[in-house]
């Protein structure tokens, strides 16, 4: 077991040892960063960097499709918009929120 030093929040460094290599059956276990479990990535420090920024590219992809559907002249009507909305992108963006997402204190 090695130690690594990391940056805190008052601007200075602190020594933090490094978690042990895991072994099951003889098979050594990688440390990883993150890792991805049914769509919604889990990072080393829980907090929840990286699921954050992959929801905000996926609702910005979503949100630029959406515009060329909803083209004025030769779109799709607002009906069939609104059912796009509520039927796919809410529930793609929404997916699992309530594990990782955590509402701004007012």
């Amino acid at each position: 077991m090695t130690n690594q030093q990391e940056n805190n929040e008052e601007g200075g460094t602190r020594t933090r040892p490094q978690a042990p290599t895991m072994v099951i059956r003889g098979q050594a276990i990688k440390n990883r960063k993150s890792i991805t479990l049914l769509g919604v990535t889990i990072d080393e420090k829980m907090n929840w960097k990286e699921q954050e920024a992959r929801a905000i590219g996926r609702g910005e992809t979503w949100l630029l499709q959406f515009r060329r559907l909803a083209k004025v002249t030769r779109g799709v009507s607002a009906k069939y918009l609104r059912r796009i909305y509520i039927s796919v992108l809410l529930p793609r963006l929404t997916y699992a929120a309530d594990v990782w997402y955590t509402p701004p204190l007012i």
